[in-house]
């Protein structure tokens, strides 16, 4: 519902400048944004919260953008209209922490299962403590610009390819720990996209 708004906003603030209203057309295309910064920036934001909220900021921007391309808006015009707003580079891993707490509460209660060859409940713990814990570290690297892999998502790669090979074979230890797992990291995995 919230990105349906922001293109809304963003269809309105491009009707605008077409019919030459282009201080309206400034303020609906500053208004995804502001919305997204104001999720962003809440208290006790979840990871999908977090997530909208950037993307509401990323349809301002791209309508800023096109405005611009439209001769609606200047360069300066757009500099001074975001002088001062900026997402911290940390910001992301707050939201990121909270679901980990949340998937360990839910893998506390749905799979109260004993110890035993095809589930191990402290090493599926650990796992999803390391792979949690990994997402949020590299969630405060800055992005190169460049669709290249750090080494840090390398290392986080090949963690998820040995997880999801091991989910679904029932020869190798924790097979449904591995399979708890997999549905972690199905989950996460458009949240650096």
């Amino acid at each position: 519902l919230m990105r349906d708004h922001a293109e809304i906003i963003q269809f309105a603030a491009l009707y605008e400048a077409r019919r030459g209203n282009t201080p309206l057309a400034q303020t609906y295309a500053m208004a995804p944004i502001t919305v997204g910064l104001t999720m962003l920036e809440s208290d006790n934001v979840t990871l999908i919260e977090y997530l909208v909220g950037l993307a509401s900021v990323n349809i301002g921007l791209d309508t800023l953008e096109t405005l611009k391309d439209e001769n609606a808006l200047s360069q300066t015009d757009i500099k001074q209209q975001l002088t001062g707003i900026s997402i911290s580079t940390d910001s992301l891993r707050t939201p990121i922490q909270r679901e980990y707490l949340g998937m360990r509460l839910a893998l506390e209660d749905n799979l109260d299962l004993p110890q035993n060859y095809l589930y191990h409940p402290n090493r599926t713990r650990n796992e999803l403590y390391t792979f949690m814990s990994q997402v949020a570290e590299n969630s405060v690297i800055p992005c190169s610009g460049d669709d290249s892999a750090s080494s840090a998502d390398t290392e986080l790669i090949d963690y998820v390819e040995e997880v999801q090979s091991n989910a679904f074979n029932p020869t190798r230890p924790n097979m449904i720990g591995n399979m708890y797992l997999s549905v972690v990291i199905a989950s996460l995995s458009g949240v650096k996209n």
